[in-house]
């Protein structure tokens, strides 16, 4: 037995990965400190994860060098109670480090510098989290990497960051969704292509990447789901190119494994395990939203475009004051309408009063390029259609430029399509059946926003 000080920096890297574990099941989320195989200057920490709001399980290894070692290490904390004592840490001048101090017994003691220890349960002597411990570690561990993946690609960081763009479109996901609790991932292994989509069943998310070509094994596609925790941690262990040292590859690497359906990113920082739901999984929800990523909706007639600044849109939405309305089966919410204005402008009107009685209330003028006869496209939960605009930035701090509205039948309520980036040629397709904005990957990302029935 021994203890072991962590800098607060590394403590601070340790809470950020936790931060990003999904609220299912906590009672078996267990941190493990191990400086027994580890390389001389660090102690090995494992995050394991046993049951995702998917049903899945991730495993993180990373390596974090240690400030100070008597002897040698081994505890497993629940992630509740290291996470208790270790969100103290703070990285100014005045910072301490953690000790962490297991002389035997049920229990170890945990502290910073010139502080109070406090005791934490050692679940080391606890057979059935030491079992879960130890066949999560075989299953997304050894056995991983063991076999040969039958899809494998490099993630650079910018693709990193897509990934977790495109997983904030989930938010608040009940348990009795796990499927809304997954990103979609298709991949053609002969392309640089790889398509990730979400939904939270009001908005639908896809984002193209153009990245380093994949490798398949067998020269098919690759079209799975995986949980919306390893996309945040896939984003939070894979550095910017700014912050790596130069002639040292900042890139992750993906595998994916076919029988079990195991996945393994090795990631500058460590790496992450996991499992995922193939295509083949018959599950409806989850086929739906694959079908989505990679053949969206065809275009079935011309019923036109509007073209508006997304930021400016984004902005002017954020503007427009919450006046919350009730509507059947549903908590208030503000409802704002979109449709044409004076000249070529957007008009963002919200809408108020009581069922039987909704009117128009406010206007917000956007400008935009009005190609479409359709001069009405729909009322909108306003945050619902924020947040769609705002996962369908490629990165959390990039710009969006130009938006395209696809404009729906007039005679029909159907969902609005956004889509961002598209290329010259798709919106220069003067045939129906050619690449055109409904079903061309040649656009950056698309998001799908279900409108509100008054």
């Amino acid at each position: 037995m021994g203890v072991v000080g962590i800098k607060p920096k590394y403590v601070k890297e340790i809470l950020g990965l936790i931060g990003v574990l999904d609220k299912k099941s906590k009672d078996k989320e267990l941190i493990v400190f191990e400086t027994e195989g580890a390389p001389y200057g660090a102690v090995n920490v494992t995050i394991f994860k046993g049951q995702t709001l998917d049903m899945g399980k991730v495993l993180v290894t990373i390596l974090v060098p240690y400030h100070n070692l008597e002897g040698d290490l081994s505890v497993i904390f629940p992630v509740k109670a290291f996470k208790e004592i270790a969100k103290a840490a703070n990285t100014g001048p005045n910072a301490k480090n953690l000790l962490i101090e297991h002389n035997g017994g049920q229990y170890a003691d945990m502290w910073f510098e010139g502080g109070a220890s406090r005791m934490i349960r050692d679940l080391s002597l606890d057979p059935g989290f030491t079992l879960m411990l130890r066949i999560g570690r075989e299953e997304l561990g050894d056995a991983a990497q063991a076999q040969e993946p039958v899809y494998a690609c490099e993630i650079t960081p910018t693709e990193a960051r897509t990934i977790e763009q495109c997983a904030t479109v989930i938010k608040d996901v009940k348990e009795d969704h796990p499927h809304l609790a997954l990103v979609a991932m298709t991949a053609a292994p002969s392309s640089r292509i790889r398509i990730y989509g979400a939904t939270d069943r009001y908005k639908l998310i896809r984002h193209t990447c153009r990245s380093p070509k994949g490798t398949s094994e067998y020269g098919e596609a690759v079209k799975l789901a995986f949980p919306r925790t390893v996309a945040r941690l896939i984003k939070e262990m894979t550095p910017a190119r700014a912050t790596r040292p130069k002639d040292s590859n900042p890139n992750s690497k993906l595998f994916i494994l076919g029988e079990p359906s195991y996945g393994l990113v090795e990631t500058p920082k460590g790496t992450i395990g996991f499992t995922y739901i193939p295509e083949s999984s018959n599950e409806a929800d989850i086929n739906a939203l694959l079908g989505f990523v990679n053949n969206p909706p065809q275009q079935t007639a011309a019923w036109g475009t509007i073209t508006v600044d997304g930021d400016k849109l984004i902005e002017a939405l954020g503007k427009v004051a919450e006046q919350p309305i009730n509507l059947p089966a549903r908590k208030p919410c503000t409802v704002v309408q979109l449709h044409k204005g004076d000249g070529d402008t957007l008009n963002i009107t919200t809408i108020q009063g009581e069922k039987g009685d909704y009117r128009p209330a406010a206007k917000t003028p956007v400008a935009a390029t009005w190609d479409s006869s359709n001069n009405d496209l729909g009322t909108y939960d306003k945050k619902r259609l924020l947040d769609g605009l705002k996962a369908l930035k490629k990165t959390a701090n990039s710009t969006l430029g130009a938006v395209h509205i696809l404009a729906g039948d007039p005679a029909r309520r159907m969902p609005l399509y956004f889509f961002s980036g598209p290329e010259w040629k798709v919106l220069n397709t003067p045939y129906p059946d050619q690449p055109n904005l409904w079903n061309s990957w040649d656009t950056a990302g698309s998001v799908v926003v279900l409108p509100v029935r008054l």
